[in-house]
Protein backbone atom coordinates (compact mmCIF):
# COMPACT_ATOMS: atom_id res chain seq x y z
CA UNK A 1 0.00 0.00 0.00
CA UNK A 2 2.91 2.10 0.96
CA UNK A 3 4.68 1.67 -2.51
CA UNK A 4 0.79 2.48 -4.53
CA UNK A 5 0.10 5.81 -2.25
CA UNK A 6 3.54 6.87 -3.52
CA UNK A 7 3.51 6.57 -6.85
CA UNK A 8 -0.09 8.23 -7.12
CA UNK A 9 1.60 11.04 -5.15
CA UNK A 10 4.28 11.47 -7.91
CA UNK A 11 1.56 11.17 -10.46
CA UNK A 12 -0.52 13.93 -8.66
CA UNK A 13 2.83 16.25 -8.37
CA UNK A 14 2.74 16.03 -12.08
CA UNK A 15 -0.25 17.06 -12.74
CA UNK A 16 -0.46 19.73 -10.64
CA UNK A 17 2.75 21.21 -11.65
CA UNK A 18 1.06 21.55 -15.05
CA UNK A 19 -1.27 23.50 -14.30
CA UNK A 20 1.59 26.29 -13.33
CA UNK A 21 4.59 25.66 -14.96
CA UNK A 22 5.65 28.43 -17.86
CA UNK A 23 5.05 27.20 -21.27
CA UNK A 24 7.76 27.25 -23.78
CA UNK A 25 5.96 26.25 -27.19
CA UNK A 26 8.74 23.01 -28.12
CA UNK A 27 7.93 20.68 -30.85
CA UNK A 28 8.64 17.01 -29.35
CA UNK A 29 8.47 14.89 -32.37
CA UNK A 30 11.48 13.38 -33.67
CA UNK A 31 14.83 11.84 -31.95
CA UNK A 32 15.48 12.45 -28.53
CA UNK A 33 18.61 11.29 -26.63
CA UNK A 34 19.54 12.36 -23.00
CA UNK A 35 22.15 11.51 -20.56
CA UNK A 36 22.45 12.04 -16.82
CA UNK A 37 23.34 10.87 -13.39
CA UNK A 38 21.21 10.63 -10.15
CA UNK A 39 21.65 10.41 -6.29
CA UNK A 40 20.31 7.14 -5.40
CA UNK A 41 18.75 5.38 -2.36
CA UNK A 42 18.26 2.03 -2.93
CA UNK A 43 16.78 -0.72 -0.36
CA UNK A 44 18.38 -4.26 -1.36
CA UNK A 45 17.08 -7.33 0.23
CA UNK A 46 18.81 -11.11 -0.35
CA UNK A 47 16.55 -14.24 0.77
CA UNK A 48 17.52 -17.83 1.31
CA UNK A 49 14.44 -19.73 2.39
CA UNK A 50 12.84 -17.76 5.11
CA UNK A 51 15.82 -15.78 6.35
CA UNK A 52 16.02 -12.22 4.55
CA UNK A 53 18.95 -9.45 4.92
CA UNK A 54 18.31 -6.19 4.37
CA UNK A 55 20.74 -3.27 3.52
CA UNK A 56 20.52 0.49 2.16
CA UNK A 57 23.51 1.72 0.73
CA UNK A 58 23.26 5.68 -1.19
CA UNK A 59 25.38 6.38 -4.09
CA UNK A 60 25.80 7.98 -7.70
CA UNK A 61 23.52 5.91 -10.29
CA UNK A 62 23.58 6.93 -13.92
CA UNK A 63 21.30 6.82 -17.11
CA UNK A 64 21.21 6.62 -20.48
CA UNK A 65 18.05 7.16 -23.12
CA UNK A 66 17.25 7.19 -26.63
CA UNK A 67 14.05 7.42 -28.22
CA UNK A 68 11.23 8.72 -30.41
CA UNK A 69 8.96 12.09 -29.78
CA UNK A 70 5.08 10.56 -31.68
CA UNK A 71 3.33 13.80 -30.69
CA UNK A 72 3.57 16.97 -28.62
CA UNK A 73 2.09 14.67 -25.90
CA UNK A 74 3.62 11.36 -25.63
CA UNK A 75 7.27 9.92 -26.28
CA UNK A 76 8.62 6.16 -25.88
CA UNK A 77 11.96 4.85 -25.80
CA UNK A 78 14.68 2.94 -24.39
CA UNK A 79 15.79 3.72 -20.71
CA UNK A 80 19.34 2.05 -18.96
CA UNK A 81 20.27 2.60 -15.61
CA UNK A 82 23.46 1.72 -14.09
CA UNK A 83 24.26 1.53 -9.94
CA UNK A 84 27.42 0.22 -8.27
CA UNK A 85 27.26 -0.57 -5.15
CA UNK A 86 30.19 -2.14 -2.59
CA UNK A 87 30.52 -3.33 1.06
CA UNK A 88 26.19 -4.41 1.60
CA UNK A 89 25.22 -6.42 3.96
CA UNK A 90 28.51 -6.33 5.75
CA UNK A 91 28.36 -7.00 9.65
CA UNK A 92 31.03 -8.21 12.14
CA UNK A 93 31.24 -11.73 10.71
CA UNK A 94 33.26 -10.64 7.18
CA UNK A 95 33.37 -8.05 4.47
CA UNK A 96 30.20 -7.17 2.64
CA UNK A 97 29.03 -7.81 -0.63
CA UNK A 98 29.29 -5.56 -4.10
CA UNK A 99 26.93 -4.97 -6.68
CA UNK A 100 26.45 -3.77 -9.89
CA UNK A 101 22.66 -3.18 -10.41
CA UNK A 102 20.96 -2.41 -14.28
CA UNK A 103 17.52 -1.73 -15.24
CA UNK A 104 16.85 -2.08 -18.97
CA UNK A 105 13.43 -0.93 -20.03
CA UNK A 106 11.02 0.42 -22.41
CA UNK A 107 10.35 4.42 -21.10
CA UNK A 108 6.39 5.85 -22.05
CA UNK A 109 6.87 9.12 -21.11
CA UNK A 110 3.93 11.72 -20.71
CA UNK A 111 3.07 15.37 -20.88
CA UNK A 112 -0.15 15.76 -19.28
CA UNK A 113 -0.53 19.27 -20.90
CA UNK A 114 1.79 19.66 -24.40
CA UNK A 115 2.19 23.26 -24.25
CA UNK A 116 4.44 23.03 -21.16
CA UNK A 117 7.39 20.95 -20.11
CA UNK A 118 6.13 18.56 -16.83
CA UNK A 119 6.16 15.03 -17.65
CA UNK A 120 5.52 11.99 -16.34
CA UNK A 121 7.13 8.85 -16.92
CA UNK A 122 6.64 4.95 -16.83
CA UNK A 123 9.45 2.44 -16.99
CA UNK A 124 8.35 -1.42 -17.35
CA UNK A 125 11.60 -3.71 -18.79
CA UNK A 126 13.78 -6.10 -17.22
CA UNK A 127 16.69 -5.71 -14.26
CA UNK A 128 19.58 -7.74 -13.18
CA UNK A 129 21.55 -7.76 -9.97
CA UNK A 130 24.96 -9.02 -10.46
CA UNK A 131 26.92 -9.60 -6.68
CA UNK A 132 30.90 -10.53 -5.92
CA UNK A 133 31.90 -11.51 -2.94
CA UNK A 134 35.22 -13.56 -1.29
CA UNK A 135 36.41 -13.99 -5.35
CA UNK A 136 33.17 -15.79 -6.25
CA UNK A 137 30.54 -13.63 -8.60
CA UNK A 138 26.73 -14.49 -9.36
CA UNK A 139 24.03 -13.22 -11.06
CA UNK A 140 20.12 -12.93 -10.62
CA UNK A 141 17.57 -11.10 -12.90
CA UNK A 142 13.81 -10.35 -13.09
CA UNK A 143 10.78 -8.26 -13.93
CA UNK A 144 11.54 -4.09 -13.45
CA UNK A 145 9.58 -0.82 -13.36
CA UNK A 146 9.43 2.34 -12.33
CA UNK A 147 7.62 5.65 -12.34
CA UNK A 148 9.26 9.31 -12.21
CA UNK A 149 8.47 13.43 -12.73
CA UNK A 150 10.34 15.74 -14.52
CA UNK A 151 10.76 19.04 -15.82
CA UNK A 152 12.42 20.56 -19.13
CA UNK A 153 14.48 23.26 -18.88
CA UNK A 154 15.04 23.96 -22.80
CA UNK A 155 18.16 25.77 -23.88
CA UNK A 156 19.54 27.26 -27.14
CA UNK A 157 17.85 29.12 -29.67
CA UNK A 158 15.85 26.36 -31.42
CA UNK A 159 15.42 24.53 -27.69
CA UNK A 160 16.87 21.06 -29.40
CA UNK A 161 18.82 20.81 -25.80
CA UNK A 162 17.46 20.53 -22.13
CA UNK A 163 18.27 19.93 -18.80
CA UNK A 164 16.19 18.02 -16.65
CA UNK A 165 15.74 17.62 -12.98
CA UNK A 166 13.95 14.61 -12.07
CA UNK A 167 12.76 12.31 -9.08
CA UNK A 168 11.87 8.80 -9.56
CA UNK A 169 11.30 5.61 -8.35
CA UNK A 170 12.65 2.48 -9.84
CA UNK A 171 12.04 -1.21 -8.82
CA UNK A 172 13.29 -4.69 -9.67
CA UNK A 173 10.38 -6.46 -8.30
CA UNK A 174 11.95 -9.72 -7.16
CA UNK A 175 15.17 -11.62 -9.17
CA UNK A 176 14.82 -15.35 -9.83
CA UNK A 177 17.56 -17.73 -8.20
CA UNK A 178 21.12 -16.52 -8.24
CA UNK A 179 22.94 -18.25 -10.55
CA UNK A 180 27.34 -18.63 -11.07
CA UNK A 181 28.77 -19.91 -7.40
CA UNK A 182 25.37 -19.59 -5.96
CA UNK A 183 23.60 -21.76 -9.09
CA UNK A 184 21.26 -24.01 -6.83
CA UNK A 185 21.21 -22.23 -3.53
CA UNK A 186 17.40 -21.12 -4.16
CA UNK A 187 18.99 -17.62 -3.17
CA UNK A 188 16.75 -14.56 -4.79
CA UNK A 189 17.28 -10.95 -4.61
CA UNK A 190 15.47 -7.72 -4.59
CA UNK A 191 16.11 -3.88 -5.16
CA UNK A 192 14.44 -0.72 -5.09
CA UNK A 193 15.38 3.21 -4.96
CA UNK A 194 14.68 6.53 -5.17
CA UNK A 195 16.31 9.00 -7.29
CA UNK A 196 16.97 12.54 -7.33
CA UNK A 197 19.48 13.80 -10.48
CA UNK A 198 19.42 15.58 -13.52
CA UNK A 199 19.72 14.46 -17.24
CA UNK A 200 21.15 16.76 -20.16
CA UNK A 201 18.92 15.82 -23.49
CA UNK A 202 19.44 16.53 -27.06
CA UNK A 203 16.10 16.40 -29.49
CA UNK A 204 16.41 16.53 -33.24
Amino acid sequence: MRKIGILAGLVGLAAVSATVASAQGVDRKGFYGDIGANYSAPNQSITNGSFTDKDTQGGIAYVLGLGWGLNDSWRVGLQVDYMKVTDVFKNDEGPGIDGTVMFYTVAGTWYPNPKKDIWVRLNLGYGSDKIEFSGASSTASGFAGGIGVGYDWLLGKEKAFAVTPYISYMDLFKTGDFGGDLSGEGITGKYAAFQIGVTLGYKH
